[in-house]
Protein backbone atom coordinates (compact mmCIF):
# COMPACT_ATOMS: atom_id res chain seq x y z
CA UNK A 1 0.00 0.00 0.00
CA UNK A 2 0.97 3.19 -1.24
CA UNK A 3 1.05 6.13 1.59
CA UNK A 4 1.23 9.83 0.79
CA UNK A 5 4.36 11.51 1.12
CA UNK A 6 3.66 15.02 3.49
CA UNK A 7 5.87 16.76 1.08
CA UNK A 8 3.99 15.27 -2.11
CA UNK A 9 2.24 17.98 -4.16
CA UNK A 10 -1.34 16.42 -5.18
CA UNK A 11 -2.08 16.44 -8.96
CA UNK A 12 -4.36 19.03 -9.56
CA UNK A 13 -7.56 18.55 -12.44
CA UNK A 14 -7.89 19.78 -15.51
CA UNK A 15 -9.81 19.70 -18.67
CA UNK A 16 -9.12 20.71 -22.73
CA UNK A 17 -10.45 22.23 -25.36
CA UNK A 18 -9.37 21.10 -28.82
CA UNK A 19 -10.84 22.91 -31.99
CA UNK A 20 -10.74 22.52 -35.46
CA UNK A 21 -12.84 24.56 -37.87
CA UNK A 22 -12.64 22.88 -41.28
CA UNK A 23 -12.31 19.45 -42.24
CA UNK A 24 -8.57 20.48 -43.61
CA UNK A 25 -7.31 21.48 -39.88
CA UNK A 26 -8.57 18.10 -38.70
CA UNK A 27 -6.59 16.05 -40.70
CA UNK A 28 -3.14 18.24 -41.09
CA UNK A 29 -1.92 21.33 -39.49
CA UNK A 30 -3.17 22.18 -36.22
CA UNK A 31 -5.30 18.77 -35.98
CA UNK A 32 -7.05 17.14 -33.06
CA UNK A 33 -4.25 14.54 -32.29
CA UNK A 34 -1.55 17.61 -33.13
CA UNK A 35 -3.41 19.80 -30.38
CA UNK A 36 -3.96 16.65 -27.68
CA UNK A 37 -0.10 15.76 -27.66
CA UNK A 38 0.94 19.91 -27.22
CA UNK A 39 -1.96 19.81 -24.08
CA UNK A 40 -0.55 16.22 -23.01
CA UNK A 41 3.19 17.92 -22.98
CA UNK A 42 1.99 20.62 -20.70
CA UNK A 43 -0.30 19.07 -18.23
CA UNK A 44 2.72 16.57 -17.88
CA UNK A 45 5.65 19.36 -17.03
CA UNK A 46 2.48 21.05 -15.00
CA UNK A 47 1.94 17.98 -12.87
CA UNK A 48 -1.94 18.07 -13.73
CA UNK A 49 -4.68 15.29 -14.68
CA UNK A 50 -6.33 15.55 -17.91
CA UNK A 51 -9.88 14.47 -16.51
CA UNK A 52 -11.52 15.07 -19.50
CA UNK A 53 -10.73 16.27 -23.42
CA UNK A 54 -13.61 18.84 -25.22
CA UNK A 55 -13.03 18.19 -28.91
CA UNK A 56 -14.99 20.53 -31.36
CA UNK A 57 -14.83 21.13 -35.03
CA UNK A 58 -16.81 24.48 -35.57
CA UNK A 59 -16.10 27.90 -36.08
CA UNK A 60 -14.26 29.63 -32.95
CA UNK A 61 -15.88 33.14 -34.53
CA UNK A 62 -19.77 31.51 -34.11
CA UNK A 63 -21.22 32.61 -30.76
CA UNK A 64 -23.48 29.92 -30.28
CA UNK A 65 -20.85 27.54 -29.57
CA UNK A 66 -22.38 24.13 -27.78
CA UNK A 67 -18.91 22.59 -26.67
CA UNK A 68 -17.83 25.79 -24.81
CA UNK A 69 -21.28 25.61 -23.17
CA UNK A 70 -20.60 21.86 -22.35
CA UNK A 71 -16.81 22.80 -21.04
CA UNK A 72 -18.16 25.73 -18.78
CA UNK A 73 -21.46 23.30 -17.55
CA UNK A 74 -18.92 20.40 -16.84
CA UNK A 75 -16.59 23.27 -14.94
CA UNK A 76 -19.76 25.03 -13.02
CA UNK A 77 -20.50 21.13 -11.73
CA UNK A 78 -16.85 20.18 -10.64
CA UNK A 79 -15.33 22.40 -8.34
CA UNK A 80 -11.73 20.55 -7.91
CA UNK A 81 -11.09 21.53 -11.81
CA UNK A 82 -8.57 24.40 -11.84
CA UNK A 83 -7.51 24.53 -15.66
CA UNK A 84 -8.20 24.73 -18.73
CA UNK A 85 -5.59 23.43 -21.70
CA UNK A 86 -5.40 24.84 -25.07
CA UNK A 87 -2.80 23.93 -27.71
CA UNK A 88 -3.31 28.24 -28.54
CA UNK A 89 -5.14 31.00 -27.81
CA UNK A 90 -6.68 30.93 -31.40
CA UNK A 91 -7.68 27.50 -30.65
CA UNK A 92 -9.89 28.74 -27.65
CA UNK A 93 -12.03 31.24 -29.85
CA UNK A 94 -11.20 33.75 -33.53
CA UNK A 95 -14.04 36.05 -31.69
CA UNK A 96 -11.65 38.93 -31.01
CA UNK A 97 -10.54 40.12 -27.68
CA UNK A 98 -13.95 41.14 -26.44
CA UNK A 99 -14.88 37.28 -26.67
CA UNK A 100 -11.50 36.28 -25.41
CA UNK A 101 -11.92 38.60 -22.62
CA UNK A 102 -15.54 38.05 -21.64
CA UNK A 103 -14.37 33.67 -21.50
CA UNK A 104 -11.27 34.45 -19.35
CA UNK A 105 -13.49 35.93 -17.09
CA UNK A 106 -16.34 33.33 -17.03
CA UNK A 107 -13.03 31.01 -16.15
CA UNK A 108 -11.98 33.67 -13.47
CA UNK A 109 -15.73 33.70 -11.84
CA UNK A 110 -15.09 29.82 -11.62
CA UNK A 111 -11.91 29.84 -10.12
CA UNK A 112 -10.28 28.37 -13.48
CA UNK A 113 -6.87 29.41 -15.04
CA UNK A 114 -6.20 28.81 -18.66
CA UNK A 115 -2.98 27.24 -20.00
CA UNK A 116 -1.58 27.09 -23.43
CA UNK A 117 0.83 25.21 -24.59
CA UNK A 118 3.06 28.17 -26.51
CA UNK A 119 3.25 30.05 -22.80
CA UNK A 120 1.70 33.53 -24.19
CA UNK A 121 -0.77 33.39 -20.88
CA UNK A 122 1.00 33.96 -18.09
CA UNK A 123 -0.50 33.47 -14.04
CA UNK A 124 -2.45 36.12 -13.10
CA UNK A 125 -1.42 37.97 -9.96
CA UNK A 126 -2.96 39.89 -7.30
CA UNK A 127 -1.19 43.40 -6.50
CA UNK A 128 -2.60 43.42 -3.23
CA UNK A 129 -1.19 40.42 -2.37
CA UNK A 130 0.96 42.02 0.35
CA UNK A 131 -1.95 43.16 2.48
CA UNK A 132 -3.73 39.95 2.35
CA UNK A 133 -6.60 41.53 0.21
CA UNK A 134 -8.31 40.91 -3.16
CA UNK A 135 -10.31 42.53 -5.36
CA UNK A 136 -10.95 42.40 -8.70
CA UNK A 137 -9.32 45.46 -9.50
CA UNK A 138 -6.00 44.15 -8.26
CA UNK A 139 -5.86 41.32 -10.47
CA UNK A 140 -3.77 42.02 -13.48
CA UNK A 141 -2.42 39.54 -15.71
CA UNK A 142 1.03 40.32 -16.75
CA UNK A 143 0.56 39.17 -20.64
CA UNK A 144 -3.09 40.72 -21.12
CA UNK A 145 -1.71 43.03 -24.00
CA UNK A 146 0.07 39.56 -25.64
CA UNK A 147 -3.21 37.73 -25.27
CA UNK A 148 -5.27 40.38 -26.66
CA UNK A 149 -3.07 40.39 -29.61
CA UNK A 150 -3.13 37.05 -30.02
CA UNK A 151 -6.83 36.99 -29.55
Amino acid sequence: MKQNNPGERRKQLAVTLLRVSTDRQFQEGESIETQRRKVDFVALRENLDIVRYFTEHYSGQKSDRRVIDELFDFLKSNVDLRYVIIGDIDRFTRGGSEIYLQLKRRLRELNVALLDSTGVIQPERNRLEHLNVEYDWAIESPSRYAEVFMA
